[in-house]
């Protein structure tokens, strides 16, 4: 008994360790699947953007804010056919106030009638919560993305940034792009608890 014992509770912590470890790797692959798509969806979109934005009449407009500038309208049209084009949760840009406090200026996005998910030119926020790569990507004005990552508000995203430079090469403001990465972490919770319960079954089995 004592022996049939020992190898129950040996067997058992062999299985437990071996859950660990292969639920970290689950979890890794997947975290690293989420940032390759990143890179492959969100960058291009928002180098795209970048390209197309004149960076002297977008810096005017974080002074004026004007939401009846016909250049921002126009602007703000050819961002929501991007976005609808690549199936993004939203595309938008913004300049900073003052430390981790942002202004949006045109969001392409959604229709201004969305009064739920629209930004209009001047709605601030705080992203103090979203992480180093916008706060890189407007100081630095360099392509950056972030891990997906729940947002207060806005749920579980994968996001990428680049900053915005106006013709003396200043960075002005920066775009941002966010996929939606709920499907994501639905997938790695239900590998997860795939592999827990197989380990269960595993582990009542060997009593």
């Amino acid at each position: 008994k004592s022996l049939k014992f020992r190898f129950i509770v040996g067997f058992a912590t062999f299985i437990l360790v071996s859950l660990v470890a292969v639920s970290v790797i689950a979890t890794m692959s997947i975290i690293r699947t989420a940032e390759e798509f990143a890179e492959m969806q969100g960058i291009p979109v928002v180098q795209k953007v970048s390209s197309y934005i004149d960076g002297d009449k977008f810096e005017a407009l974080t002074k004026t804010l004007d939401e009846n500038d016909e250049w921002a309208e126009e602007t703000r049209l050819w961002m929501l056919n991007v976005a609808e084009s690549v199936g993004c949760a939203y595309l938008f840009t913004m300049a900073s106030v003052s430390g981790t406090n942002f202004r949006y200026i045109i969001d392409g996005s959604c229709d201004p009638s969305d009064e739920e998910n629209f930004s209009a030119c001047g709605d601030s926020e705080d992203l103090e919560s979203w992480g180093e790569a916008p706060l890189k990507a407007l100081r630095t004005g360099e392509l950056t993305h972030s891990n997906f990552e729940q947002q207060e508000g806005w749920g579980w995203i994968i996001s990428s940034y680049v900053g915005i430079k106006n013709s003396k090469g200043k960075v002005v403001g920066m775009v941002g792009c966010d996929f939606g990465a709920g499907d994501i972490v639905h997938k790695m919770k239900s590998e997860i608890f795939r592999i827990i319960l197989i380990s269960i079954i595993l582990i009542t089995s060997s009593i």
